[in-house]
């Protein structure tokens, strides 16, 4: 089983790491969407849309909650 979370941590790593608009929209929608990705992408994310929606997200009741 630790080998499924690695490699589900390696693919969100390559993910984030990337400069890929199309997956990081694909991550921000996943419904296990973490939040720390999501303050990741608000900083970090390859193209203002995507740092702008992380953001969003980040604002959002679901993660607002979290700190």
């Amino acid at each position: 089983a630790s080998d499924v979370y690695k490699r589900q941590d390696d693919v969100r790593s390559y993910i984030l790491n990337s400069d890929h608009k199309k997956l990081q929209d694909l991550l921000l929608d996943h419904t296990d969407v973490k939040r720390e990705d999501l303050l990741f992408l608000s900083e970090h994310g390859a193209v203002k849309g995507i740092r702008n929606k992380a953001s969003q997200k980040l604002n959002s009741k679901p993660f607002r909650s979290q700190n």
